[in-house]
């Protein structure tokens, strides 16, 4: 038989779960070229039975693949053959597998948002998943076969985890999310006798509402969180304390009910701990305070009615509107009268003999954008 040496035998490798490793062997036969040598590479994962393996250059002098718990413990070795008989095999080599080690986790650019350094999701009605970039311990990222993803407390508003564990491995990286309530929509804001009217849409889930208002003033400008409904059906809220001329803009946010976080064990939401960052504030909306007005008397006349009513030099003008009925839907007529100290208008042009309903509002213009007060009381005039 022809005598076969290994110059080189394949050596042992530890390597850390996802590495690239690389088995070789060199040969030398004395009585064919290298060319006429054969290779076949053979592994053994239950310490007794070897079979072939397809790996990159299964059949070549270098074995090349993936380190993976597949493969942790496997012995792997060469059979040589060729013409004249050559028959060898090379020693044996063990492959140790380590777990690859976690170094970092962050969320994929665009499955949450921030407030401040807080990731944050909306609440959706169904648990909240957001995707997560893994990366080990040299800034490389892993292969998401190689690790687990858990999610716990995503379900509903709160704080939410994501916990990360490598295949293999006891180690588990934590990161946080918050989930918060949808922001309101639909919000207005509106001048009525009592003060301003601010109205939203209501949120699924909400157990509240937390208003905010800034006023521009002489003496502040800042946000103050100013009221508070504990009420889950809640769509509007009037602010008394407001003052004539001045400027205010108002934000609304709905908050999550009480509940007991799971992993903490502390009772949030409802009027406790982190109830009220568990929302987002809606459409912010700005008008200026202008009381309502008083009509005082309708007189008729042929075709016209002349309107008076209590005035106020504070605003840029009023608003007389009339109507044959008292829903203000039919024949309406809207006269503007860019003056704020006219406290009379006459109506002329109007059908002969019919009642109309009268009202009257004031309005001011602050930086080019026009606001208006609550209407009047409601006062009629039959005209002649």
């Amino acid at each position: 038989m022809p005598n076969v040496t290994f110059p080189e035998q394949p050596q042992s490798q530890t390597a850390s779960e996802g590495e690239t490793v690389r088995f070789h062997v060199a040969v030398s036969v004395r009585t064919i070229t290298a060319d006429e040598v054969r290779y076949q590479w053979q592994c053994c994962r239950d310490g007794q039975n070897w079979y072939r393996i397809y790996e990159d250059g299964y059949n070549t002098d270098t074995l090349t693949l993936e380190a993976s718990a597949f493969y942790n413990g496997a012995r792997f070795r060469c059979k040589i053959s060729g013409i004249h008989g050559v028959d060898a095999t090379s020693d044996e080599a063990t492959l140790t597998v380590k777990p690859r080690e976690l170094g970092s986790v962050e969320f994929v650019p665009g499955e949450v948002q921030y407030k401040g350094d807080t990731p944050y999701v909306i609440d959706c009605g169904w648990e909240q998943t957001p995707r997560v970039i893994v990366k080990d311990q040299s800034g490389s990222i892993v292969d998401s076969s190689l690790y687990t993803v858990t999610y716990r407390s995503n379900a509903q508003p709160g704080t939410a985890y994501v916990d990360v564990r490598m295949n293999g491995s006891d180690t588990v990286i934590t990161r946080f999310f918050k989930i918060y309530l949808p922001a309101t929509t639909r919000t207005t804001v509106k001048n009525n006798s009592k003060g301003i009217r601010v109205e939203w849409e209501p949120v699924p889930g909400a157990a509240g509402y937390v208003i905010y208002r800034r006023a521009w003033s002489t003496t502040t400008n800042g946000w103050t969180d100013f009221a508070r409904w504990n009420n889950t059906t809640a769509t509007g809220w009037t602010d008394t304390k407001v003052y004539a001329g001045t400027r205010y803009q108002y934000g609304v946010k709905a908050y999550f009910a009480q509940r007991v976080d799971p992993v903490s064990g502390a009772t949030i939401g409802g009027n406790v701990g982190d109830n009220y960052n568990l929302g987002v504030v809606g459409p912010l909306k700005t008008t200026v305070r202008i009381t309502t007005r008083t009509l005082n008397s309708v007189t008729a006349g042929s075709r016209k009615l002349t309107v008076k009513w209590s005035g106020s030099k504070n605003f840029t003008g009023y608003e007389v509107q009339l109507a044959s009925d008292k829903a203000f839907k039919q024949d309406v007529k809207t006269v503007k009268i860019a003056n704020a100290k006219a406290y009379q208008t006459t109506v002329s042009n109007l059908k002969t003999e019919t009642t109309y309903y009268v009202r009257v509002r004031s309005y001011t213009v602050f930086e080019g954008k026009t606001y208006s007060g609550g209407w009047s009381n409601v006062l009629s005039g039959r005209t002649e």
